[in-house]
């Protein structure tokens, strides 16, 4: 299937005998990090980092992973995690979905992907560090058949995965059955955004109108697009709160309030109580 795209967004689409892949990439999906990081968040999809050059922390709620060099790690939906880049590091980083096809159907790839990718995060360096850098050369190539020879790439890059982690017995997983690339950006912009984000940016992003955009956001998330970012604020203040000492004026500002009193309000509506009473209540 041929690529789909949509601005700076690009959408890939490849099997691996009974198991569908749909990675999605953005323009900084190849990039230099200058002692920096993000914000903690989660992701709907699975998310893929390779450290191409220097360091790269990736901090969890159940642990950090320090990826170095050559170093691959995968991290399931739904998990909260932050990433810190040394100064200078080369990352590539790409999200993606997969779901289990009807052709292929004696295959047992589905089984040996779902396995392996029940876990948290799965981090490795077994596999071949070398489709990496060959993926890494076609994003910033000019090459007539560059999507087919990244495809070509990221089709490799998960088979090498699949046997450096083996075959065992299937157990049960988070699977992202979303293989849309309006649903990633629409889920990415929330992530991101969330402190001042806009539905007419968002709508714009998409090249739709803003009831368009509205209409797809109740059906992903049964709620509107103002409900859906004070829904991301909050989520983003509980994790704060429960995970770290920042004062509350500065989670407030974080989460893009211009007065710790309309976050106080916002919170104790969503969580029927006080930023303060939450923390007190979550450290006894």
């Amino acid at each position: 299937m041929n690529p789909k795209s949509l601005d700076n967004y690009q959408e890939y689409h490849f099997s691996v005998g009974d198991t569908d892949f749909t990675f999605f990439s953005e323009t900084n999906s190849l990039a230099y990090q200058q002692n920096s990081g993000t914000t903690m968040h989660a992701h709907r999809f699975y998310e893929l980092f390779h450290v191409l050059r220097g360091k790269i922390t990736i901090h969890t709620g159940i642990g950090d992973v320090s990826l170095r060099e050559g170093d691959t790690v995968i991290v399931s939906p739904e998990l909260m995690h932050t990433t810190q880049f040394a100064p200078g590091s080369l990352r590539i980083c790409m999200t993606f979905s997969f779901r289990k096809n009807k052709n292929n159907s004696g295959s047992s790839y589905y089984d040996a992907f779902r396995t392996m990718l029940s876990k948290p995060y799965i981090h490795t360096n077994a596999a071949s560090d070398q489709p990496f850098k060959r993926l890494a050369y076609y994003f910033q190539s000019n090459h007539n058949e560059r999507d087919e020879l990244m495809i070509s790439c990221l089709h490799e890059i998960m088979v090498l995965l699949k046997i450096a982690h083996g075959s065992q017995n299937a157990s049960s997983a988070v699977l992202s059955d979303t293989n849309s690339l309006r649903t990633y950006i629409v889920d990415n912009y929330f992530t991101m955004n969330y402190q001042n984000g806009s539905l007419v940016k968002l709508a714009d992003l998409l090249h739709l109108s803003p009831q368009q955009t509205q209409r797809i956001i109740k059906k992903m998330y049964s709620k509107s697009f103002s409900e859906k970012i004070v829904q991301s604020k909050m989520q983003y203040a509980k994790r704060m709160l429960l995970n770290s000492k920042l004062p509350i004026a500065q989670i407030a500002s974080n989460c893009g309030y211009n007065s710790t009193n309309g976050f106080f309000v916002a919170f104790k509506k969503h969580y029927g109580k006080t930023p303060n009473e939450f923390r007190l209540e979550a450290k006894s």
